[in-house]
């Protein structure tokens, strides 16, 4: 059973990175939640624990870069517009 954290982490990246992509954080919120649940209720016990969590804590970074990517490029379209 070591792919299936693996491919978890992957098909959640995948979720993430088209919904960072569109600049919409709250999904990716709730997506970054989703699988945090998941590696705490399937994977706490698994033998490669450190490299999930660590794969975890990217993904938790990569949500934090789309919550501040989409304020960003608010400040910017608004400064083209006067």
């Amino acid at each position: 059973m070591y792919w299936l954290p693996i491919f978890l982490v992957i098909f959640f990246g995948i979720i993430m990175a088209e919904v960072g992509n569109r600049g919409i954080a709250g999904i990716s919120f709730i997506i970054v939640l989703v699988h945090t649940i998941i590696v705490r209720l399937a994977f706490w016990d698994h033998s490669l624990l450190w490299m999930i969590l660590f794969l975890t804590v990217q993904l938790w970074a990569l949500f934090i870069v789309t919550f501040f990517q989409r304020n960003r490029w608010r400040r910017f379209e608004k400064m083209g517009r006067d």
